[in-house]
């Protein structure tokens, strides 16, 4: 089966705590294409969005009745999946990323300790 970009077999990912879109390159790279994202930071999401928008234009698309990006948001935890169970396409991967701020020379360097750290504890 070829799963080249573009073919409708292609393996789907979903890009979650997804910063400027590293996880995003590789996908792509190897072939899948980006069904989903979700990024709080409004300069990470302005980033992504400049990277990616004409590569990945579903993404970013918007609906008509709502005025909203449904498949590039902003908080994750906001999407009632027993509400609203389509609201994320299927999927073949989970892509998340690992919370760099706790960690960066810019941040506190609080490491673990940082209280807005993000754990796998954070999945529901």
């Amino acid at each position: 089966m070829d799963k080249s970009a573009g073919n409708n077999d292609a393996l789907k990912f979903i890009d979650l705590f997804a910063g400027i879109g590293g996880f995003h390159i590789a996908m792509e790279n190897a072939g899948a294409e980006c069904v989903f994202v979700s990024e709080w930071d409004p300069a990470a999401r302005k980033t992504y969005e400049h990277n990616f928008k004409s590569r990945s234009p579903k993404i970013f698309e918007l609906d008509p009745s709502t005025g909203e990006q449904p498949r590039f948001v902003g908080d994750i935890t906001a999407i009632d999946l027993e509400k609203q169970p389509d609201a994320i396409e299927d999927f073949d991967i989970l892509c998340g990323g690992f919370p760099c701020q706790p960690f960066s020379q810019a941040g506190l360097r609080k490491g673990m300790d940082e209280a807005r750290k993000r754990s796998p504890s954070g999945f529901r």
